[in-house]
């Protein structure tokens, strides 16, 4: 019995759902926190993955990792071998076909943290580094736990 393609498919859920799960963080930190008036671009962007039908995401996708175009010719050359139709590739476009199921759960935890918890860990001398990781992340697992369980079946799609 081969066991490659369910060490490709477990390897890949594992790998996507760790690295969506950590990097949801500062994603979702900005759209909260940032206030920055990109916001609502960037969760367009974002979002973009779950209005795009699967079939026409995974052409873009193939010709932004082609040889033959700047992005995916950068690509080659660092990794000795074409992106599409590698595990790398695979890894990649699960990574930007989820990032939406991973930074909304985040973001939502991070919206349902009182403003006064964050402004009193502030007064009281956190950093806000220290406010980030001893008050924000904490009180945010539900949405972190979401966002990994989310995540764990992308091979599906």
């Amino acid at each position: 019995m081969n066991h490659s393609a369910l060490y490709v498919t477990v390897s890949l859920s594992l790998m996507t759902a760790t690295i969506l799960t950590l990097s949801s963080l500062p994603f979702a930190w900005w759209i909260v926190f940032s206030g920055s008036r990109w916001v609502t671009l960037g969760e367009a962007v974002l979002t973009l993955t779950l209005v795009l039908p699967p079939a026409v995401l995974g052409y873009l996708l193939l010709v932004v990792f082609s040889p033959d175009n700047p992005f995916g010719g950068f690509f080659a050359k660092l990794l000795g071998h074409p992106l599409p139709f590698s595990f790398e590739g695979l890894l990649l476009a699960s990574l930007l076909y989820s990032l939406p199921f991973a930074v909304q759960p985040v973001a939502q935890a991070f919206r349902q943290i009182p403003q006064s918890t964050i402004e009193m860990a502030r007064l009281l001398g956190a950093g806000r580094a220290k406010t980030f990781f001893r008050i924000i992340v904490p009180l945010s697992f539900s949405g972190l736990w979401t966002a990994g369980f989310w995540d764990l079946p992308t091979p599906s799609e």
